[in-house]
């Protein structure tokens, strides 16, 4: 999305088309990466990042930060990385509470 920003067209244009051109790279990675993780399921996660991520680049250049192609690599690695450990914390939480619940024979 970024390289069709520095084209510099009409934002809406550039909008839609860096959205589309970033949705079309995240459906091809997950579904080549769909038989190695076992289902499909496991890549709505990063689908998320990947639909915030160029949003909050169009967000931040429509406020005056301009972001070159390093750094808004960096800002997709970075949120991608924070999200994992965001979802890693959750789960290890979420697991923790189900365990005890079924162990307390809350769960039948």
């Amino acid at each position: 999305m970024q390289w069709l920003h520095q084209l510099e067209w009409n934002f809406l244009v550039l909008s839609v088309l860096g959205m589309a051109a970033a949705m079309g790279v995240q459906m091809v990675l997950a579904f080549s990466l769909s038989p190695l993780l076992c289902s499909i399921e496991t890549m709505a996660p990063s689908m998320v990042v990947a639909m915030v991520v160029p949003m909050l680049v169009d967000v931040a250049e429509v406020s005056g930060w301009m972001f070159g192609r390093f750094d808004a690599a960096v800002v997709g690695a970075a949120s991608g990385f924070l999200f994992f450990v965001y979802l890693e914390w959750y789960g290890a939480i979420f697991r923790r509470r189900l365990a005890r619940a079924c162990s307390a024979g809350a769960v039948r």
